[in-house]
């Protein structure tokens, strides 16, 4: 049980009271610094994006480069064999390029791979 002066104790004076209008602006200029952050992040992951699409189209590019120079690689090396096997009668020779060719291929998979392990 309270008594009546502890009740008034209880309750805030007038004196005490803090006057929160003047953290207003205080307030105001901490969420226009918040928006300008929020704003600064937003442009930064848009020019993020922009440059992964523009890194995009440059690999598309190399892949595409790499890509007709093999099949071109493949198809001379190709052509050598089958004129040292069919044309000149050189089975042997034919056959050794064709094996060896073959073990570079090899070698080169499985480089890359190795290397894709290496880089995880």
């Amino acid at each position: 049980m309270t008594t009546e002066s502890e009740e008034r104790e209880l309750l805030p004076h007038e004196e005490s009271q803090i006057d929160l209008k003047a953290l207003i602006p205080l307030g105001v200029q901490m969420l226009e610094n918040n928006l300008k952050q929020s704003q600064a992040k937003i442009d930064l992951q848009k020019d993020n994006i922009r440059l992964g699409e523009e890194r995009l189209k440059i690999d598309k590019s190399n892949f595409i480069h790499k890509y007709w120079l093999v099949v071109l690689m493949v198809i001379s090396v190709l052509g050598i064999a089958i004129g040292l096997i069919f044309i000149k009668d050189d089975t042997v020779s034919g056959m050794s390029m064709l094996s060896h060719i073959g073990a570079v291929i090899v070698g080169i998979i499985a480089g890359s791979g190795w290397e894709r392990i290496r880089e995880k």
